[in-house]
């Protein structure tokens, strides 16, 4: 072949366990100079299965992807959905992928449009979004969240940056961070942050959190979070709720102990 001539191939409807995870789509490759494989993805699609059914599922993707000895990273971006009852998600959300201990910094272009590849090391599957909405029974958690599955199949989502409003703004929690456990009957987690109370006379240096339980059973688990064990017990369910316990909070000049809870 001349010069500037390729070798591309082309797979429609191809499936991949990736680290336990199955992405499908349609892939194009080709091998650069160096030996590495370049290739892009279209139709793509994403799941995390629990071992009973897909609970989270990223589909109509599309991305890149780069393929060497030490492993395979790719990044697609498509429609996120989370099949649980009482809760959605709005906003944009990228599947990322590496396999491999090494960063990933690449260009790639095959159809005249580039696309770029920068992924910090591995392994890892997640689902990301940025500035995006999780909305559960009706309340709308505003913030970065990322989504992983462990090894038995337990999905994770990582919160932070986090944003939730109460009675029209007497409650607002901001700049929250924790976790959340996704089941198959719902979802259960803890994510702390400020709290101000838009309610004349009012105040408190106490922290808050978020605490969610839209089961109908008690939640009693330690995952990892970043790479933090945490440790999550909640009562029963259903709820959703900004609480604090053993704290002090000033209503005209007087003070209240207790623990305090606010839901709408």
């Amino acid at each position: 072949m001349g010069p500037g001539s390729f070798i591309q191939i082309v797979g429609r409807g191809v499936s991949l366990n990736v680290l336990g995870n199955e992405v499908s789509g349609d892939f194009g490759f080709e091998q650069s100079a160096d030996g590495r494989v370049l290739g892009q993805i279209g139709n793509a699609r994403l799941a995390f299965n629990n071992g009973s059914r897909d609970l989270l599922i990223l589909d109509n993707g599309s991305g890149a992807l780069v393929a060497t000895s030490v492993g395979l990273a790719f990044e697609f971006g498509g429609d996120l959905t989370l099949d649980i009852p009482e809760v959605s998600l709005t906003g944009s959300f990228i599947v990322a992928v590496n396999t491999s201990i090494l960063p990933v910094n690449e260009t790639i272009d095959l159809t005249g449009t580039p696309q770029i590849l920068n992924l910090p090391g591995g392994p890892y599957v997640r689902v990301s979004g940025t500035g995006v909405a999780l909305v559960i029974s009706g309340q709308s958690l505003n913030g970065d969240f990322v989504f992983e599955r462990n090894n038995d199949g337990t999905i994770l989502i990582s919160a932070s940056n986090v944003n939730l409003t109460l009675g029209s703004g007497i409650v607002k929690v901001n700049n929250g961070l924790g976790g959340l456990i996704v089941f198959d009957d719902g979802i259960a987690g803890s994510i702390d942050g400020d709290i101000a109370l838009n309610v004349a006379g009012l105040s408190t240096s106490a922290s808050f959190g978020v605490r969610v339980n839209t089961t109908i059973r008690t939640i009693d688990e330690s995952i990892v979070i970043n790479g933090t064990p945490v440790a999550m017990t909640l009562p029963a369910g259903r709820f959703l709720r900004v609480e604090a316990r053993n704290v002090e909070i000033e209503i005209a000049g007087q003070t209240l102990s207790g623990n305090f809870f606010f839901e709408q």
